[in-house]
This record gives structure tokens, C-alpha cells and sequence, in this order.
């Protein structure tokens, strides 16, 4: 006996079984909604969330060591010009407000704390500073 045969719809129609009737008759929208369906979509969201906040994170912390580093080398620049002028017959140096700014960066980065909140707290006298070493540049400059 062939196995075919056996399963043909007119020897066994589907519709003379009351479960495969109540089946057909039934709402299949949610199988096409499924609950992991829709964890997967929150769950994709959420990684996507988590990425760009690292990403904004890694970004600020290349940022802010970018900056520093400028900074360090405007500072022995500052330093270097400093030590060869003279005002009033006295030796002028750095700001020490700066050089504390800075020594608190350093200690940041080796006690691995947060860079940015160190940064934030020195951010006003940085951009004073900053102005000021301008200053004194272009001054030093017109004076060459």
C-alpha cells in the first residue's frame, strides 16, 4: 500500500477533524507578532542605545586627551618662553591656577578616575588660560 495514497485529501479531508476546523477558523495574527519578535526589536534598540553612548564616551575622552595634550605642549612652550624674559628685573612665571589644572589631569589619569569630571571642574580656567597663552603669542610674535 503506497503511503500517498493514504494521505490524500479526499480519503481524509481536513475538515472532518473538529480540531483542524477549530485551527483554521482561529486568529493566526499573533504568530506573525510573536512576543520574541518583539523582544528582539527592544532588545536591538537597546544595543543600539548602548553603542552610541560608548561611542559619545570614547569620542569625549579622545577629545579631552587631544586637548591636553595641546595643552601640555603650550605649557612647556609657556614655560621655555618664560624662563628667558624678564619683567621689572623679575623671572615671570606660569599661572600656578594652571599648572594645578594640569597636575590635576595627570593625577586623574593615573588614579584611572574620570578624565571628564576633572575636566569640567578645570574648564573655566583652561579657556582663561588659553586665552591669556594666545595673548602672549601673538604679542611674542609682533615683538620678533
Amino acid at each position: 500500500m503506497d503511503c500517498k495514497e493514504n494521505l490524500t485529501p479526499a480519503k481524509y479531508p481536513l475538515s472532518s477533524y473538529p480540531r483542524w476546523e477549530k485551527l483554521l477558523h482561529t486568529d493566526l495574527s499573533h504568530i506573525f507578532h510573536s512576543p520574541t519578535e518583539e523582544y528582539q526589536r527592544r532588545a536591538e534598540s537597546i544595543r543600539q542605545r548602548k553603542t552610541k553612548k560608548i561611542f559619545s564616551v570614547i569620542l569625549k575622552i579622545k577629545m579631552i586627551t587631544q586637548i591636553s595634550f595641546i595643552f601640555s605642549t603650550l605649557i612647556q612652550k609657556n614655560i621655555k618662553g618664560e624662563q628667558n624674559r624678564y619683567v621689572n628685573g623679575k623671572q615671570r612665571t606660569t599661572s600656578p591656577s594652571f599648572l594645578n589644572c594640569k597636575e590635576s589631569l595627570t593625577a586623574a589619569k593615573s588614579r584611572k578616575k574620570s578624565i571628564y569630571s576633572q575636566w569640567k571642574s578645570c574648564s573655566t580656567q583652561i579657556s582663561f588660560i588659553f586665552s591669556t597663552l594666545i595673548q602672549k603669542n601673538i604679542k611674542g610674535e609682533q615683538n620678533r
